[in-house]
């Protein structure tokens, strides 16, 4: 439509006038020369991925367990909450030990690890799940964003003179929020297109020649017809109730491919990460950088 092509338009033209801008005025706004930093420009791609690990993670779990294992809003919020309260105590924790000079790239290494683990883990979840068995893969995903977050920032401004920090720090939030707001889009399209393929393959099973088939079809329509009475809207509904088993199911693999998709992206950019490298500081700059990282927060 003339709305989608308008709109295509302007996504492509207006990054490209917000960087000319930037580029141009004599006090950007958004700092974009910290860029030619090559391990700041290297650092945002594992800050961008981080992001969509991050918020991916967050969107297509709540998803999987209210329409596949049946938990509440309520209990979906404790399942995720709960483990949250580790990343409070490991926050600080790493944040001391980077402030006296550490190395964010272990961490990063760590982190990304972890995150492989929890979408394969993620990927292997079943339907009949209760909330107490997600802990332990929520526990890991608690880990794996504690040590991704903070060293990303670190590593990222490392290469950075000290005035450039507070315009660095700033900058990789934003690409954070980008990459967690890319990967909802990604990871929401990407679930709707499996669950459709999903479907597909299924439905090529609802056949009079499966038996599989037939066995629930009539248990279905049976136990209807004994309630109602009437032969025919019992064979109706109990298709209506086969349709919906199938698209319960297609989405669940959807969502379990989802998981998966999360760590092939973490594992596809686990190469990079020793091309990094985290020049040596002094204890001044590392001071400036604390401060600077407090004053973006």
């Amino acid at each position: 439509t003339r709305s989608i092509a308008v709109t295509g338009v302007q996504t492509c033209a207006l990054p490209i006038w917000f960087i000319w801008r930037e580029k141009t005025t004599e006090h950007p706004v958004v700092n974009l020369n910290v860029f030619n930093n090559k391990t700041f420009a290297m650092s945002s791609i594992f800050t961008v991925v981080g992001g969509f690990g991050l918020f991916t993670s967050v969107f297509v779990y709540p998803l999987m367990v209210q329409r596949i294992n049946g938990l509440t809003p309520t209990e979906t919020g404790w399942s995720l909450m709960l483990p949250t309260f580790l990343g409070v105590f490991l926050f600080p924790i790493i944040g001391k030990y980077l402030s006296t000079g550490g190395k964010p790239i272990p961490f990063m290494v760590a982190g990304i690890c972890i995150y492989v683990v929890f979408g394969f883990i993620g990927g292997s979840s079943t339907a009949d799940m209760g909330k107490w068995e997600f802990f332990p893969m929520q526990m890991l995903r608690v880990v794996g964003v504690s040590m991704l977050q903070m060293p990303l920032i670190n590593q990222a401004v490392a290469g950075l003179e000290p005035k450039d920090f507070p315009a660095g720090i700033s900058i990789s939030n934003m690409i954070r929020q980008l990459g967690g707001a890319f990967g909802i889009a990604v990871a929401n399209n990407y679930a709707t297109s499996r669950a459709a393929q999903h479907r597909s393959d299924l439905l090529a099973n609802i056949t009079p020649e499966n038996p599989a088939f037939q066995q629930r079809f009539q248990g279905i329509a049976s136990m209807i017809q004994q309630k109602t009475g009437d032969a025919f809207q019992a064979t109706q509904v109990a298709y209506k109730n086969i349709d919906l088993i199938v698209t319960k199911q297609a989405y669940y693999l959807a969502y379990l491919d989802t998981f998966r998709l999360v760590s092939i992206i973490f594992i596809c950019i686990f190469p990079f990460i020793f091309l990094l490298r985290t020049p040596k500081r002094s204890k001044a700059e590392i001071n400036k950088l604390n401060k600077a990282a407090e004053e973006a927060h």
